[in-house]
C-alpha cells in the first residue's frame, strides 16, 4: 500500500453553484490548491467516503456523485476502461421517527463507505483547482431534490372529551404533535399517549369534543420543497507505484 492522501469536503464551507435554489447543497465547488496537496507525476487510486445531515424528506432513488476530478483517469468497466466522471451512488437510510410541522415525517440520511463503490484511478493529480460536487438524481439525472414526505395517518376513530380513540389506522403512524382531522371537524393535535403508541389506542388531545364511533379522520399533508442536505465527504488518494 502506498503513502495515503485525504481530503475532507465539507459542504457548509463551500460555495454552491446550484441551478435551483431547491436543490440545497447538490451542487457545490470547492477551492483546492491540488499542488499543495497531492505530489505531481504519480498515479492514485481513488475512493470515497459520506455522510448526510438528515433530510426531513424521503426519495425512493438513489443519488449518485459526479465531479470534475477527470483529467487523464479512467474507472475499471466491464467493457473496458470509461471516463471517471462519476464518483459513485449514496446509500439512504430511512425512519419515520420525527415530527416536524405537526406532522410525522420520513427522515432520511444518505452515506457512503470507502467499500460500496468501485475505486477511481487517476494517471496525475487533478489540474482543476475548482472542483465541483453533484449530487444528482439517478431517475432525470438532473439535481437531487427532495420534498417533505408527511406519513400521513389514516383510519376511523371516536372522541370522549380529550380523549381520542384509534380504533383502525390504515396507514401512518400517530406521534405526539401528529394533528388529526375528523370527518367534518376542525383539526385537533395529538399531545399524550394513554395506551396508543403510533397505531389504535387511547390519545389525549387539545380539543375536546364527542365524536361518534367509526368517524373517519386524516392527517394534513406537507410537500415543502426541500434539497440535499448539508454533508462531509472524505476524498482517499492512495499513491500508486
Amino acid at each position: 500500500m502506498g503513502k495515503i492522501y485525504n481530503v475532507q469536503l465539507n459542504s457548509s464551507l463551500a460555495t454552491a453553484v446550484s441551478t435551483t435554489s431547491l436543490a440545497g447543497y447538490s451542487k457545490m465547488q470547492y477551492n483546492i490548491d491540488w499542488a499543495n496537496l497531492l505530489p505531481p507525476d504519480k498515479k492514485f487510486k481513488l475512493t470515497f467516503a459520506m455522510m448526510s445531515a438528515i433530510s426531513f424528506g424521503l426519495n425512493s432513488n438513489f443519488p449518485y456523485i459526479t465531479t470534475n476530478l477527470l483529467g487523464h483517469s479512467y474507472q475499471p468497466a466491464t467493457n473496458g476502461f470509461q471516463n471517471a466522471y462519476y464518483l459513485g451512488h449514496l446509500r439512504q437510510t430511512s425512519t419515520i421517527n420525527a415530527v416536524v410541522s405537526n406532522n410525522t415525517y420520513v427522515y432520511s440520511t444518505y452515506s457512503a463507505d470507502v467499500n460500496e463503490n468501485t475505486p477511481i484511478y487517476l494517471d496525475n493529480r487533478p489540474a482543476n483547482n475548482n472542483l465541483t460536487v453533484n449530487i444528482l438524481n439517478n431517475i432525470s439525472n438532473t439535481e437531487f431534490t427532495d420534498a417533505y414526505a408527511t406519513i400521513i395517518p389514516g383510519g376511523t376513530m371516536r372522541q370522549d372529551g380529550f380523549i381520542i380513540t384509534v380504533q383502525t389506522l390504515t396507514s401512518g403512524v400517530l406521534t405526539i404533535g401528529s394533528v388529526v382531522t375528523p370527518t367534518s371537524l376542525p383539526a385537533r393535535t395529538i399531545t399524550a399517549f394513554i395506551t396508543g403508541f403510533g397505531n389504535v389506542g387511547l390519545y389525549l388531545c387539545n380539543l375536546s369534543a364527542s365524536v361518534s364511533t367509526g368517524t373517519g379522520f386524516t392527517a394534513p399533508a406537507d410537500t415543502t420543497a426541500f434539497g440535499f442536505p448539508q454533508y462531509i465527504l472524505n476524498l482517499s488518494f492512495e499513491e500508486l507505484d
